[in-house]
């Protein structure tokens, strides 16, 4: 309780954050952090732990701020420098994103993750040679990373953009993801079936699709199934999904 209400030290009131940012605590652990702030304006795990918080509270104008000073402190705050370049990316500042996450994987150049956000970055800034070969560098990097991959499914199933769109490498990769298909997440078989419908194999499209719809119905994700059932729609009129739908 002393912690709580009285602070003893920064580290005391960082700690503490850092608790209760762990119990899903957002509200609490940014008034700690806060804290800290106020008994030591140096902090750099409390500017990290505020901008980590304010990050998942979608604040990415509060994030990018204190990213930027956590980073002005520790230059080489690899978990910063990535932090940084996501947040300004939500918050569309892209060519401010493009240049943190390019300093990144400068310095981290196996990082599966700094690829695929860098190469999203140069994507919305219309850079699209560049941004799909990062995209397939941080595939060759992280090779067993199913998240990953299924996030450049999407992306190259579902894009509004004709440029980035790959039907048959997209489906190349979901069925790597997928594989095997038994057991595969229902999340990762609705991106195999959009996968399907931008290489207009609708009849694939449909049959995966229906498996991952009672796949995410067996695990009670009904916000999954609705989505899944608005795309089945479209592959029974022969139309690939776009991002957003």
């Amino acid at each position: 309780r002393a912690v709580k209400h009285r602070p003893l030290s920064a580290d005391a009131a960082n700690n503490y954050g850092v608790v209760l940012a762990s119990l899903g605590n957002l509200a609490g652990a940014s008034e700690q952090y806060k804290a800290a702030l106020r008994l030591n304006t140096n902090s750099v795990d409390a500017h990290y732990g505020l901008a980590r918080v304010y990050e998942m509270q979608t604040n990415y104008s509060g994030a990018a701020t204190h990213y930027a000073e956590a980073l002005r402190l520790r230059p080489n705050l690899g978990p910063a420098q990535i932090g940084l370049g996501v947040v300004l990316s939500g918050a569309g500042r892209w060519k401010e994103a493009a240049a943190a996450l390019e300093r990144y994987v400068a310095a981290n150049p196996k990082s599966g993750i700094g690829h695929y956000q860098f190469g999203f970055t140069l994507i919305k800034m219309g850079e699209i040679t560049n941004g799909l070969s990062h995209l397939d560098i941080a595939i060759q990097v992280r090779p067993g990373d199913r998240a990953l991959a299924d996030s450049i499914v999407r992306l190259l199933a579902t894009s509004a953009e004709a440029r980035v769109r790959n039907g048959p490498k997209a489906v190349a990769l979901g069925e790597q993801v997928c594989n095997p298909i038994d057991g595969a997440p229902p999340k990762y078989l609705e991106s195999l079936a959009a996968a399907y419908a931008e290489a207009g194999s609708f009849e694939k499209a449909k049959a995966t699709a229906t498996r991952a719809l009672n796949a995410a119905r067996a695990g009670k994700d009904e916000a999954l199934a609705r989505t899944i059932e608005r795309h089945l729609e479209s592959y029974n009129s022969g139309r690939p999904i776009r991002d957003g739908q």
